[in-house]
């Protein structure tokens, strides 16, 4: 990069000498109009010499190491402020106290005479003593300070400029709290893998004081995410305590934990398999956090099954990626691709981290491997770092207590405990709290406040601390009396002294009509299907109790209940059942579905002209299956039979597509009726169709709509219309 010793530093020592020595400013009005020229053509020299470093600068980006500050200091539709630029504020405010109106010199001899925001304002003439402008000197760390004037003391733009530098830190003084982040994807993706390998690094470190395993959460201390991430020059300011990563599935963290009619979650992880791209439930996860309006960062998972991948155990993807082959990164960007595109198709832009520059309108991609750690750091840093920046209002702690119930756990020792999730203000023991229960609203006091010693897990005994008071972010476990019935997924409500515990009552019940148990009224409502669509005739129960009651009258009534702790699974046997009903409707509609198809018999491929029937014959459109009944429209629509068999080269097949050359057997549909014969009831140049009606379309539509493609179901408009059927 070009330095600013480049320009013309004698110059620049001339004019300086000239400006600062009281003998050479003249009062007539000639010499400080040449003073002033001479001024200000030194500092274009300058500020084009800065230009031309700038150019240098951005060419440059590409091939240097991503520091951490300087994504900070991209330009977002955001706030200006970088929540990540705020040291050494202190030194430079007693710096630019300590000047003076002298001088100071610093290790780059760069000097700039006026800021090319503030243009030079030519000096006042009052009586015969006119005053020189101010000067401006540059400190090491680039920013600029104004000189004192010639009475000593600085102007008004420079206390204005020094009072909003001592104003700054005073923003990073507010209280924030841990942001809440959720992690997402398609299943096997690598979601408590991408957990686990954080959480396992550090164990193996033997870091005491490290992550800490909250109760359904993971929560990372500020310390160790600098541990993390030092390699990504992250000597920053950090001012969330923490982030809290809850340690539930996707769905549920985004459909029953909420807090008070919002996401439980401030930002969201989405795992994307970088082998398969978007799947089913990467998609639906997406479409989920789109509606919500909620931020995310993708993580791109899975790096290490590219072929030929060298291991850097938890090393920044960037320096990971530098460690690989041209075959290697040649695969990745091809894959990568892939997945942008497909981000594209759902409306969303996306890039590699490192490399996006419209922050405020594309999401962030983070490549990472739950294996061997490679971009784990990359996405800790971006996961605190973008949550500072877009969300500093969101994170401001509040006093109100805002608590979603994660879990109702029986632990020995200790009974019935609920685990829960404090996103804002502070629980104290002895607190008197409302929860949501199946029986009606439950009113505790709370008897214990607990949280795992650090990196201990969760199933260890006797592995809790107890705690007085416990502020927000955190994951606790509470244990009070009669919470046997608590409900998980509804809130959690403190009583303080003045407010209405029935009015509280009823706000905490309001969740219980979409979170309870099934009872009989829902197999009577789920009935009424039975004779409409039977296959919709069906409750879903997902990690909620059946009454006894209500299973018989299911089995009575022909209701089926699916019963799962897991949603993927409650979709899985639901999806079973509806495929394992339309097979059996398929069956019992068989012989009365009838498929389009149009024949053309072949020259000298008449084998038998009575009946059976055998012709050789091309499939010219649709497709010909065994039991369709063939007529000919060119003599009245005459039915001939029905196809009994196909073969292809002497081989009994079922079906026959377009295009295929097949011999079929055709035998009379009507015993009583007289059979037809080749040469007599049809000639070889007449077309053999499909006779549909209007029950055969019906069922094509109700059992077989999937099994046809667009130009079969043009074929059937097109016979229909033959027919002349309605």
């Amino acid at each position: 990069m070009a330095q600013a010793k480049d320009i013309d530093v004698d110059k620049v020592s001339e004019t300086q000498s000239d400006l600062v020595q009281p003998d050479a400013v003249q009062t007539d009005e000639e010499d400080i109009t040449e003073l002033t020229s001479q001024y200000a053509e030194v500092q274009d020299q300058f500020e084009d010499k800065h230009d031309q470093e700038d150019s240098e600068t951005l060419e440059e980006d590409e091939d240097e190491e991503w520091d951490a500050k300087s994504w900070d200091d991209i330009d977002v539709k955001l706030p200006e402020k970088s929540p990540f630029a705020e040291e050494d504020n202190e030194d430079l405010n007693s710096s630019i106290g300590n000047m003076g109106g002298e001088l100071v010199s610093c290790s780059s001899p760069a000097v700039a005479l006026e800021s090319a925001s503030a243009p030079l304002k030519p000096p006042v003439k009052k009586g015969v003593v006119s005053h020189v402008p101010p000067m401006q000197v540059v400190e090491p760390n680039g920013l600029e300070a104004p000189a004192d004037d010639a009475k000593g003391q600085p102007d008004v733009s420079s206390k204005q400029e020094m009072k909003s530098l001592d104003d700054k830190p005073k923003k990073s003084g507010i209280d924030l709290r841990s942001p809440i982040c959720c992690i997402l994807g398609h299943v096997d993706t690598g979601k408590t893998k991408l957990l686990d390998c954080i959480r396992c690094t550090n164990v193996q470190e033997g870091e005491a004081g490290g992550i800490t395993q909250q109760i359904g959460a993971t929560y990372f201390p500020t310390e160790n995410i600098r541990e993390r991430t030092k390699e990504l020059k992250a000597d920053a300011s950090l001012r969330v305590p923490g982030l809290l990563v809850i340690d539930t599935p996707g769905h549920e963290s985004f459909t029953n934990l909420r807090s008070r009619g919002s996401s439980l979650c401030d930002i969201a992880i989405l795992v994307v398999d970088i082998m398969h791209g978007l799947e089913p439930q990467t998609i639906e996860s997406l479409n989920l956090l789109k509606n919500r309006n909620t931020e995310f960062i993708v993580a791109l998972n899975k790096v290490d099954r590219l072929y030929g991948w060298k291991k850097c155990t938890n090393a920044p993807i960037r320096k990971a990626m530098n460690q690989q082959s041209s075959d290697v990164k040649n695969e990745f960007n091809m894959r990568l691709t892939q997945i942008i595109t497909q981000f594209k198709e759902q409306g969303l832009n996306t890039a590699l981290y490192y490399k996006n520059r419209d922050l405020g309108e594309t999401f962030n991609i983070v490549p990472t491997s739950a294996v061997s750690g490679e971009g784990i750091p990359d996405l800790l840093l971006l996961l605190v770092q973008w949550a500072q920046k877009t969300m500093e209002d969101k994170l401001t702690y509040v006093d109100e207590v805002q608590c979603t119930v994660l879990e109702v756990k029986v632990i020995e020792g200790l009974g019935t405990t609920i685990d829960v999730v404090l996103v804002n203000g502070t629980l104290y023991e002895g607190d008197q709290i409302i929860v949501c229960g199946m029986q009606g609203p439950i009113m505790t006091n709370i008897r214990a406040l607990m949280t795992p010693h650090p990196m201990k897990e969760l199933r260890v005994k006797g592995s809790y601390i107890h705690h007085k008071e416990l502020k927000a972010a955190q994951g606790i476990k509470i244990s009070a009396q009669g919470l046997e019935h608590a409900i998980a997924g509804t809130s959690l409500y403190v009583v303080k002294p003045g407010d209405d515990i029935e009015t509280i009552k009823e706000a905490v019940m309001h969740d219980v009509n979409k979170y309870r148990a099934v009872h009989k009224k829902d197999v009577m409502k789920a009935s009424v299907m039975l004779e409409r669509r039977k296959e919709y005739a069906t409750i879903l129960a997902f990690d909620v109790k059946v009454m006894p009651e209500a299973r018989e009258l299911a089995e009575e009534s022909g209701v089926r209940i699916f019963v799962a702790d897991i949603i993927y699974h409650l979709f899985d046997q639901f999806k079973a059942y509806i495929d394992n009903l339309r097979e059996e409707k398929k069956k019992e509609s068989a012989e009365e579905a009838v498929f389009p198809c149009v024949l053309k018999i072949m020259p000298n491929c008449v084998f038998n002209k009575k009946d059976p029937i055998v012709l050789g014959v091309n499939v010219v459109e649709g497709i010909a299956k065994i039991g369709t009944p063939i007529c000919i429209p060119s003599r009245e629509f005459i039915d001939i039979g029905r196809i009994a068999s196909i073969e292809v080269n002497h081989k009994q097949v079922d079906v026959a597509t377009k295009d295929q050359k097949v011999a079929i057997k055709i035998v009379g549909s009507n015993p009583d009726e007289q059979q037809k014969m080749f040469g007599r009831h049809f000639e070889i140049d007449d077309e053999l169709v499909s006779h549909i009606s209007r029950r055969s379309i019906d069922i094509l539509k109700a059992n077989y709509r999937d099994d046809l493609s667009n130009d079969e179901w043009r074929l059937v408009v097109k016979l229909k219309s033959l027919f002349k059927i309605l």
